[in-house]
């Protein structure tokens, strides 16, 4: 404690042991002690103030800045002919599973996410049952049951423990398996509790951003983590479900009539879907006879589908992937790479 605050402590306690009925002080005491007492309090006040302030601050992210203009030569629509199973879409990678159940994989390679170490555009090789594309890395089902990840590990998130898994969901920094046994893991990125799984369990998982969500034995969905840009708890629509979705900043549910239930009203669209998923901004649904509907934001074209009948949907951060029905993909929006060097 410095001389002053020391000698300000002092003086306010000899006021402190006057009202108390100690020795008075008579004079310039007095009144120097009436003054410092006052020093004091604004002091204490200021020190609060601040520190509400720097508290404020630090659980409040700055806003993001403006997007930089677009490259025209980067949006557009890519149509990539094959024969695929399936299809996710990470922050800036897409990855997809193939009729012979091996993965491919394009776009941002920065970080390994569509293949490292075996190189650009080559998932490890095996046999797969599922993909999931997450911000900087991938996930994948083995035909074993096992977990194979690659990509960012700088939070553990491809550190998949051992076990048989039936499901696989890929987030920010975290990733999620479903067990055989209906247990879920979840592993990576532990900010603010988005891998903590709450007891019980699922029979279906999903993940994004922050957040990760399960979908009960009974139909329930169960939400934990975070959401949006201010650290929001996850929060899970209420009902039965016969699919859940994460979002970056809200969940869904699919009820068994195929209409969604979000748990940001505001979300919930119109209309009966067959598959739904949200990126960063903005969110695509499969209606029942095959076309798709996107809403949200469509800065780089990723909320304006093109025509055509598709089975499955994947929302990316800036763009968007669909399945058509005779196993083709079709992606829109902002693309860093050609995905025809998929092929």
């Amino acid at each position: 404690m410095s001389d002053v605050l020391k000698k300000a402590a002092g003086l306010s306690m000899q006021g402190l042991d006057r009202r108390r009925g100690g020795p008075r002080r008579s004079g310039p005491l007095m009144v120097s002690t009436r003054w410092v007492n006052i020093a004091v309090i604004l002091l204490v006040v200021g020190v609060l103030a601040a520190g509400l302030a720097i508290r404020d601050r630090s659980n409040t992210y700055e806003p993001r800045p403006p997007p930089e203009p677009p490259d025209l030569d980067k949006i557009g629509v890519i149509d990539i002919a094959g024969s695929y199973l399936a299809v996710s879409a990470g922050t800036d990678h897409t990855c997809a599973l193939r009729a012979n159940n091996t993965i491919t994989c394009w776009g941002n390679d920065k970080l390994g996410e569509t293949g490292a170490p075996l190189g650009l555009f080559t998932a490890p090789p095996g046999r797969y049952s599922a993909v999931a594309a997450g911000s900087h890395h991938t996930c994948a089902t083995g035909a074993d049951g096992t977990i194979t990840c690659w990509g960012n590990n700088l939070s553990g998130q491809t550190d998949a423990p051992p076990g048989r898994y039936s499901a696989v969901a890929a987030g920010s920094n975290h990733a999620c398996g479903l067990r055989v046994g209906g247990v879920v893991d979840c592993w990576g990125d532990d900010l603010l509790g988005r891998i903590d799984v709450p007891a019980g369990r699922f029979r279906a998982v999903a993940a994004s951003g922050g957040s990760t969500c399960g979908l009960r034995p009974g139909g329930a969905a169960e939400c934990w983590g975070t959401v949006g840009d201010h650290a929001a708890s996850a929060m899970a629509p209420s009902g039965r479900f016969e699919a859940v979705f994460a979002d970056w900043a809200w969940s869904c549910g699919l009820r068994a009539d195929a209409t969604l239930l979000c748990s940001d009203a505001r979300h919930t669209p119109p209309g009966r879907f067959g598959d739904f998923d949200a990126g960063n901004e903005h969110a695509c649904g499969v209606h029942l006879d095959g076309s798709v509907s996107c809403w949200g934001d469509d800065t780089y074209g990723q909320a304006t589908p093109p025509p055509g009948w598709f089975t499955a949907i994947s929302a990316g951060r800036d763009h968007t992937c669909g399945l058509r029905a005779d196993g083709a993909i079709t992606c829109w929006g902002l693309l860093d790479r050609d995905a025809r060097q998929s092929r």
